[in-house]
């Protein structure tokens, strides 16, 4: 946007937003200080009685900006407030002002791609899934606490049963855990069939409990058989001669694994890693355990030794 297109003017601003308006800029805590007293116009003329009132003003301090609505919420956007894009609460406000502002469905596709909510269909999604969120759920959204995808995959299976007792619980994890929680919370319902029950049933069994405990608490019971899948890893180490020399992430959670090798010179090394090589590449693909969809699978149905060995 052109700059020579502002003019800053005072006294009492010719005309106030509506309701609506006024009632997304007031929930804005975002916007930046040089901004937030003064009232904002945007015309495509010089005639005001074509104006939009986007902001009153608190101090009869008003700008009067020349802009179609399009190119006007890109500089609201890149000026008036704090740009943040994983802030969901600050993209939900800009969506609902770009709607009230009128602007084209491809600067609405843009304004959705700021902020990693994907298209026309997928922000659409996200923005109606909001608008009809309460509780504990929303509050744990807009607070940062919770991803928009996480949030939208839970609140839609859990549509209409009670869940804030659950969240709660979950209030002594990071924003990476509780997404992961949420995910579990999810998968473990679907195994126990029964909604409600499911939902009572986790939440008391995570009562009370520190972080750490509550990671490992979803884990066992998005995984009972998780006793079973320790054992074929470290059973997979040996076979490997991988055992002591292999690092895991805690839980067996994600493929991050760190190989440690100790040795005298580089012929010692040279002879280590083609014995290893030589272990891995004989494994047949879908018995790679260090694949975790592999090692679940294999926890799920578990097989004997000598099946295994087959």
């Amino acid at each position: 946007m052109n700059y020579q297109n502002i003019q800053w003017q005072s006294g009492t601003i010719p005309c106030e937003p509506s309701a609506e308006l006024s009632s997304v800029l007031d929930e804005m805590t975002d916007i930046n200080p040089s901004f937030r007293d003064c009232g904002i116009i945007i015309c495509n003329e010089t005639d005001l009685s074509a104006a939009v009132s986007v902001k009153k003003s608190n101090n009869n301090i008003w700008m009067k900006i020349k802009s179609s609505a399009d190119d006007f919420i890109f500089f609201f956007i890149e000026n008036i407030i704090r740009y943040k894009k994983t802030d969901t609460h600050q993209a939900y406000n800009v969506v609902r002002l770009a709607k009230l502002l009128e602007v084209s469905q491809p600067t609405l596709s843009r304004v959705y791609a700021m902020y990693n909510w994907g298209g026309i269909e997928k922000g659409q999604k996200y923005l109606s899934f909001i608008n009809n969120l309460d509780g504990r759920l929303r509050d744990m959204l807009f607070a940062g606490k919770v991803s928009i995808q996480a949030a939208v995959q839970f609140g839609e299976f859990f549509a209409g049963e009670a869940t804030d007792k659950l969240l709660a619980a979950l209030q002594p994890l990071t924003f990476s855990e509780i997404n992961q929680s949420l995910q579990y919370i999810v998968e473990i319902t679907k195994q126990k069939g029964e909604m409600t029950s499911a939902l009572t049933d986790i939440a008391r069994q995570l009562s009370g409990k520190n972080a750490k405990e509550i990671i490992e608490t979803l884990y066992r019971m998005r995984y009972p058989n998780r006793s079973v899948m320790e054992k074929r890893f470290e059973d997979y180490l040996v076979r490997t001669k991988l055992k002591n020399r292999v690092t895991a992430p805690f839980l067996l959670e994600k493929q991050q694994y760190s190989l440690n090798l100790t040795f005298k010179d580089s012929a010692d090394l040279i002879k280590q890693l083609d014995t290893i090589r030589q272990k891995i590449s004989s494994i047949d693909p879908s018995k790679d355990m260090f694949v975790l969809d592999n090692l679940f699978g294999e926890a799920d149905n578990p097989k004997t030794d000598k099946q295994d060995n087959k």
